[in-house]
C-alpha cells in the first residue's frame, strides 16, 4: 500500500518556518512514498519565492509533485506566462 502526504498553500514569501520544519520532520520520520503539494506555492509568484520553495521541496526525503494555485501566477500580467514561458526563446521574465 502506498502512503502519500499532502500539503497545501505553502505561500513561500510569507511562509511559516516552524510549520515547514514540522512538515519536513514528519516526511523524514514517516517516509511516505510521495508528497503532493497543492495550492499556492508562493505568495506573489516571485522568482525568489519559487527558488525558496524549490530548495525546500528538493530537500524533502520523498518524491514530490506540485499543482500550483492562483498565487503562483504573476499579478502584473496574467497572460505573460502563456505567451512567454520561463526559459522560452522569447527571453526570461523579471518575476
Amino acid at each position: 500500500m502506498s502512503r502519500i502526504f499532502h500539503v497545501s498553500d505553502l505561500h513561500f514569501g510569507a511562509e511559516d518556518p516552524e510549520a515547514l520544519a514540522w512538515f519536513a520532520a514528519c516526511v523524514r520520520k514517516e517516509q511516505p512514498d510521495a508528497v503532493v503539494v497543492t495550492g499556492d506555492i508562493t505568495q506573489m509568484a516571485k522568482r525568489s519565492e519559487f527558488a525558496a520553495a524549490a530548495d525546500y521541496l528538493r530537500d524533502l526525503a520523498a518524491p514530490v509533485t506540485v499543482e500550483p494555485g492562483n498565487h503562483d501566477l504573476p499579478y502584473v500580467n496574467l497572460f505573460e506566462p502563456f505567451s512567454r514561458p520561463i526559459g522560452g526563446s522569447a527571453g526570461s521574465r523579471t518575476w
